[in-house]
């Protein structure tokens, strides 16, 4: 599944993306929160006919949509907006929408944001359930609300309700000081969504994988041992201006098969073409690169 968050020409987006063989997106929440009903049921109708599904719908990241807005007018207008986003997500029949325990904050206001969150999310998890749709609360980088997996832990395990679980994300968790592995151990048996993307281990870049300082290999084994058998979202732009098909196929291949290394000195190194710039996949007889890729 690929993110795409900004739809300005859904038509012209849907083309594309069925010419790289994409199946499956997930929105950001712009054109969700701002087109008719009657265009967003047009819109997923064609990008059916395209033979792809509007799968999982990004909610906003803005402070005037914050469901832990210490404000009370402000974080109740918040979470009419969230309402509104379920119901248009399910008009495109998405499976699950991505939500947050809040916004960019100071140290001191967090816990109490933590704590607000729990009964914002109560407000929903009816209209979710109504909707027949998930709501995938994701962990966040440094600073916000549900940057530490033991208290986003904490809140989805304090609710407990079928119609809540946890989003994923690996280039937030690569920064938060945890690391991916410990974050990953955390929120494991929660996890009903991901974002996959990559960074160098200090900011949020959103790098595809595995252009970063992740270590793949680890993740994809533990991912495979986890026998997940939702979709996964790649919420990163392909490297180097390729296609969406040949991430799509790099990211499989990372997941799966591994880049290709090679012994030097006492280690081993990933090879990356000279000629693309992409490192190359697979084993020594079974390998590619994005050169000749698709």
């Amino acid at each position: 599944m690929i993110s795409i968050w900004t739809l300005t020409d859904p038509e012209r987006t849907a083309d594309k993306l069925s010419a790289d063989g994409v199946t499956a997106v997930e929105l950001g929440p712009t054109f969700m929160m701002s087109e008719t009903e009657a265009r967003i049921k047009a819109v997923a109708h064609y990008f059916r006919e395209k033979g792809i599904n509007i799968c999982a719908v990004h909610a906003p990241l803005d402070s005037e949509d914050s469901l832990s807005g210490l404000d009370k007018d402000v974080r109740e207008k918040a979470i009419d907006n969230h309402k509104k986003l379920l119901e248009h997500a399910a008009l495109a029949g998405a499976h699950h929408v991505v939500v947050h325990a809040g916004t960019l904050a100071e140290a001191h206001e967090i816990p109490e944001m933590e704590k607000i969150i729990s009964g914002s999310l109560g407000k929903l998890l009816g209209l979710a359930e109504k909707l027949n749709m998930k709501l995938a609360l994701e962990n966040l980088p440094p600073g916000y609300p549900g940057c530490d997996s033991g208290n986003l832990r904490r809140i989805v395990d304090d609710i407990a309700s079928p119609w809540l679980g946890v989003c994923f994300d690996t280039g937030h968790a690569h920064i938060s000081g945890e690391g991916v592995d410990h974050s990953f151990a955390v929120l494991r048996d929660r996890i009903i969504a991901f974002h996959l993307h990559d960074n160098g281990g200090v900011a949020d870049q959103h790098l595809q994988p595995p252009y970063g300082t992740i270590n793949w290999s680890a993740f994809g084994r533990v991912l495979a041992q986890m026998n997940f058998t939702n979709l996964i979202c790649i919420e990163a732009l392909p490297w180097g201006n390729a296609s969406w098909a040949i991430e799509m196929k790099e990211v499989e291949a990372l997941l799966t098969k591994g880049k290709l290394t090679v012994p030097f000195e006492r280690k081993r190194v990933a090879l990356i073409c000279q000629e693309c710039g992409h490192y190359i996949f697979g084993t020594e007889k079974d390998w590619f690169c994005a050169c000749g890729a698709v």
